[in-house]
């Protein structure tokens, strides 16, 4: 079955949060809840997190992580890779003043930093019961 791509679109659109998978230093998978600050498409999506968190540095380690965003029945899966970024210019273009309460000292805070998830694959589901499960897989791309 094809991906219905507005559909995941508007799941990442409407959804505040979404469930973030790192991989901690013994293979685990470590998941925690991230904001969404900016989505340019299915392909690339943006976070902001801080250098003396436990996701950068396991993403300095292992940049695989997962996504899942959810909504009622409807969900969608994204595995991928994430870049960091700290340059100033990127750290100006996707501050907000809602970041203000975790980088006191604003944009120019030293442990503001990006991280832009690259979606290599997604598994999604929508108006599915226990009964009729709908699941599709779509890949970046093709």
């Amino acid at each position: 079955m094809q991906i219905d791509k507005n559909q995941v679109l508007d799941l990442i659109r409407f959804s505040k949060y979404c469930n973030m998978s790192t991989i901690n230093e013994y293979g685990y998978p470590r998941i925690i809840m991230m904001a969404v600050i900016r989505f340019d498409d299915l392909e690339n999506i943006w976070f902001a997190t801080s250098k003396n968190s436990e996701k950068y540095k396991q993403l300095v380690f292992n940049n695989h992580a997962g996504l899942i965003f959810q909504q009622g029945t409807n969900y969608a899966s994204l595995i991928g890779e994430v870049d960091i970024f700290d340059d100033q210019q990127t750290r100006n273009d996707l501050w907000s003043p809602a970041l203000e309460k975790y980088f006191p000292l604003g944009m120019t805070d030293d442990n503001y930093i990006i991280l832009k998830f690259r979606t290599k694959s997604i598994t999604a589901g929508f108006n599915y019961s226990s009964y009729s499960e709908q699941i599709s897989e779509f890949v970046p791309g093709k």
